[in-house]
């Protein structure tokens, strides 16, 4: 595949293979209805989780009906807190632990937009099914570009096109595909930061820092991806192409922080806004018809208690009074098998990261200053990101969320496993005895991983059951609102 040709077969396959997962998810919905349910109500006697108050007689139309019994499934769990969110604004203290990027592109097709073409003052679509049909585009096109991204991106850091593919073909079939799916963020945030790790590549440290920080408007921990920036600083002091003279020196030491403090700006603005909002005393207007209902959750013993902490930060007092983040506080007897659940992606980042430092062992001891070439200079902090990543679920966050943390937050993780897959493939001499599927690559590696499946070795088929197991049960459970990781 070259050029025009390669991408149309990567935006096809995407297209493919996403718009067959939002059909999944909508059968899976469909025929299973609200056994979360009846679930949490056999388990505690009450539905626990969050669910936004419905207007039933918003939604009357034959195509709003259709478009929620097809599509409702996209919205469970946090997918409510983001439309309660892009419809009425930060009215809960709980949903400051869910920033502005993606409720406010959400919200983007307003009536005006959406309207028909012989009532223009008349909506096509109630808010509810506004919502779902703008989360389903939004994350439609966002994958397409993270694929495309993803494959010009290890283009860039492995010169290898196979690479390039396996790693656009491990995102499209990851285990965690039902959150990219649904109406989460992370679809948009791992657009966003691979396209951002594809410009710092090029050295555009500008325009990574402002994707960067799109980022981190997205999700709390895009300010991470500022240490990218310390390290290529610490690459142009210390590395093999060294900066020598002081004014040179000088300039950069600026730019690297000034990328930084872009990064991290959207982040503490944030809790800024938050923090004038909610402690402030201002007057917020909450629509009569949810009053009751934001009373009521609102109604916590802690409510506000944070806006007289010394340094008050409003997403790190959600984060713990909510959903119970914090130093081990999520390792009892009850979480065990969440745990289980977060095993095999925690081993996978084992597997991963001692097989690049079994490949990269020279460089990887001096952190990359001296021995990686250029085009590899990201495997270094993105390794170091990634165990980060781990360790702080490990010990600081509901830890069944682990697996949609990294595949979300770490593009270069896509890369790693391509390489590592590949290198497996060479040295196993692994290729299409027969190729059925007309010289396209893309469907050739999948054809070579089903023709071949006994000589690889058996941590990889157990890689593959994984992903498999995972991304079917996802789509099973997480639509139905059953517990997922």
């Amino acid at each position: 595949m070259e050029g025009a040709a390669e991408r149309a077969e990567v935006v096809r396959a995407t297209l493919l293979v996403r718009v067959g997962m939002l059909l999944l998810q909508s059968l899976s919905s469909a025929l299973v209805p609200n056994v979360g349910d009846m679930w949490e109500l056999a388990r505690d006697g009450r539905i626990n989780a969050f669910v936004a108050p419905a207007n039933a007689s918003q939604c009357q139309g034959n195509l709003d009906r259709i478009i929620v019994t097809l599509m409702g499934g996209t919205s469970t769990w946090d997918g409510q807190h983001f439309m309660f969110i892009a419809r009425h604004g930060y009215l809960l203290e709980r949903h400051f632990a869910f920033f502005p990027l993606l409720p406010a592109l959400l919200s983007l097709p307003t009536d005006t937009v959406m309207t028909s073409s012989l009532d223009l003052t008349s909506p096509v679509l109630c808010p509810e099914a506004q919502l779902l049909v703008s989360g389903a585009v939004l994350n439609l096109v966002c994958q397409v570009a993270t694929s495309c991204l993803l494959y010009s991106l290890a283009l860039h850091v492995t010169s290898d096109a196979r690479v390039g593919r396996l790693s656009m073909l491990l995102f499209i079939f990851n285990p965690a595909s039902v959150f990219f799916t649904a109406c989460y963020s992370e679809s948009l945030f791992l657009a966003l930061t691979t396209a951002a790790l594809l410009a710092l590549h090029k050295e555009l440290a500008i325009g990574s820092a402002l994707l960067f920080s799109l980022a981190s408007s997205t999700r709390a921990n895009g300010i991470v991806n500022a240490g990218f920036f310390g390290y290529i600083f610490l690459l142009q002091m210390c590395g093999k192409h060294k900066r020598t003279t002081l004014l040179d020196k000088l300039w950069r030491m600026t730019e690297a922080a000034v990328c930084a403090l872009v990064t991290a700006a959207p982040y503490l603005l944030f809790q800024y806004y938050a923090y004038v909002r909610e402690c402030g005393g201002a007057q917020i207007s909450i629509p009569p018809d949810i009053r009751a209902f934001v009373d009521d959750v609102n109604s916590h013993p802690s409510y506000h208690s944070w806006c007289e902490s010394p340094l008050p930060c409003v997403y790190s007092f959600v984060q713990g009074t909510y959903w119970d983040n914090g130093l081990l506080s999520y390792y009892t007897l009850n979480n065990a098998p969440h745990f289980l659940l977060a095993a095999p992606m925690l081993l996978a980042v084992w597997h991963t990261v001692s097989g690049l430092y079994s490949v990269y062992r020279q460089p990887l001891r001096l952190f990359g200053m001296q021995a990686l070439s250029d085009k590899e200079k990201l495997i270094p902090p993105a390794a170091v990101q990634l165990v980060f990543y781990a360790l702080f679920a490990v010990f600081f966050m509901n830890i069944q969320v682990v697996t949609r943390l990294l595949l979300a937050s770490c593009p270069m993780l896509y890369i790693m496993w391509g390489t590592l897959l590949n290198m497996e493939m060479t040295s196993s001499n692994i290729r299409p005895t027969q190729d059925p599927t007309n010289h396209r690559p893309l469907l050739s590696d999948l054809w070579v991983i089903r023709e071949h499946w006994a000589r690889f070795s058996w941590h990889t088929r157990c890689f593959f059951s994984w992903v498999g197991a995972y991304l079917l049960l996802g789509f099973l459970l997480h639509p139905n609102r059953l517990p997922w990781t």
